[in-house]
């Protein structure tokens, strides 16, 4: 599903625009991958750590959260830099004939940016178990596809289009996370006011 999402734009651009478009954009996904993999040892790192602690019953919640500051903090850094001197980043990585592409790639980056949070999110819900979530990276994933056969005629429209995508995939990643740790405090405050009546029952 992941590789749907982080490819799908490549394949739309060289079907339906010009040989040069499809060349730009395959330049701003390879820049905006920049983002993507800066972050990648930090996912690497966290997934077995999560999933050892929380087979053990261990806290891990610190984990989730300093990796995901840490992502937030680099992919920042890198997008800073790109929307500062875009042109001068593109010109240094393919030279000076994808200047055109300068214009589009903040929005990649910003979209790179939010894929990889997204990413972090479902590496640490696979790393705990929670498979549930599968089902609304693949609803994510046919809504990428929609979006990308309906609006795909030029760079802009399929950038925008990945940038709408991967918020989404953020977005629903972190609500999903909220949402769950919700339930477990509500469990756990359950769980409490039972003791709480066990106690008193005994007095």
């Amino acid at each position: 599903a992941l590789a749907i999402l982080m490819n799908a734009d490549i394949v739309v651009a060289k079907s339906t625009l010009s040989a040069e478009e499809a060349g730009h954009m395959a330049a701003l996904a390879k820049m905006g991958q920049i983002v993507f993999f800066s972050t990648a040892p930090i996912i690497g790192a966290m997934f077995p750590i999560i999933s050892e602690r929380y087979d053990k019953g261990s806290k891990h919640v610190h984990i989730l959260l300093r990796a995901t500051i840490l992502s937030i903090v680099i992919s920042g850094i890198i997008l800073t830099f790109i929307y500062i001197f875009p042109k001068f980043t593109v010109s240094v990585l393919f030279g000076s004939q994808f200047a055109d592409t300068a214009s589009q790639l903040s929005m990649m980056g910003y979209a790179m940016m939010a894929f990889t949070i997204g990413n972090l999110y479902v590496s640490y819900f696979l790393s705990i178990r929670e498979n549930r979530f599968i089902i609304l990276l693949w609803i994510v994933v046919l809504l990428h596809i929609y979006l990308l056969a309906n609006f795909h005629d030029s760079v802009h429209q399929i950038v925008t289009v990945d940038a709408t995508s991967f918020s989404i995939m953020a977005g629903s990643s972190l609500i999903w996370y909220l949402v769950g740790k919700r339930k477990r405090l509500r469990q756990l405050v359950h769980l409490d006011e039972r003791l709480w009546r066990l106690l008193f029952k005994g007095i």
